[in-house]
């Protein structure tokens, strides 16, 4: 399609395509081999990329999933995106933000208030690990930087999941994960707040709850920056936790 719209002079406002049942990984992966041949065709214009449907249903209500899809199509450099809708897209929960009579919010909500928190510029993240996922903004006027982290190995924390699981990843047990953010700014004493988006499957969850990180440091990084590193402890498989670091002294 791309190349016959190239060859017959159709310039396009966007692309958009479905990618339902894959991973984060296999979403990026197709985004980047789809940017490549829009690259390589002038002829498209300048298109944005929408992803119209995206998700596995066993693993779309976990928070840390989330958070792995959401930086993905950060990362890819998509326009628009849509969780695909796995209830026969009539019912009023919100392709899962709600609870099955939408009167009540899930932990897949609260990721998205968090994500809906997020103003400013966007900020690189990167992981030493597949199964970590991490996206943030900073505010420039505030300095304040908002950010979620989650993990997404397999889906033992879900027995739903459990039962429909293809993936090649094991179960994993809790696990300490240490955390590294710079920020453009020089402080002494900055603000950090980290909570957990407490995961309840299928129950309704009235918001993140307070967290406390171990091992906690700041350091000066160089040209007016400032280097926070602190570890989140027993970080279990599937789940997200939401970070906000301000100026502070």
């Amino acid at each position: 399609l791309l190349r016959f719209c190239a060859g017959h002079g159709l310039q396009l406002a966007a692309v958009a395509w479905h990618d339902n049942g894959k991973t984060p990984a296999i979403v990026y992966s197709d985004a980047e081999a789809t940017w490549g041949l829009i690259r390589s065709l002038p002829g498209l214009g300048n298109p944005q990329m929408f992803l119209d449907e995206y998700g596995a249903r066993p693993t779309q209500p976990i928070p840390g999933w989330d958070v792995g899809y959401l930086a993905t199509i950060a990362k890819a450099g998509i326009s628009s995106a849509e969780r695909s809708c796995w209830d026969s897209c009539t019912l009023a929960t919100l392709d899962g933000l709600l609870t099955a009579n939408g009167g009540a919010r899930t932990s897949d909500y609260w990721v998205r208030t968090t994500y809906a928190r997020m103003t400013g510029q966007t900020v690189a993240s990167g992981s030493t690990s597949d199964s970590l996922a991490g996206l943030g903004s900073l505010d420039p006027a505030s300095g304040r930087v908002i950010a979620l982290i989650g993990r997404l190995q397999s889906c033992a924390v879900a027995s739903w999941c459990s039962s429909e699981w293809n993936g090649t990843d094991a179960p994993a047990g809790p696990a300490d994960v240490q955390v590294t953010v710079t920020v453009p700014w020089a402080s002494s004493q900055p603000a950090i707040q980290l909570s957990d988006e407490t995961f309840q499957p299928g129950a309704a969850v009235n918001g993140p709850v307070a967290a406390t990180a171990t091992n906690d440091t700041v350091t000066p990084a160089g040209a007016g920056r400032t280097r926070i590193s602190f570890t989140i402890p027993a970080f279990p498989d599937g789940a997200a936790y939401n970070l906000v670091v301000s100026p502070g002294n």
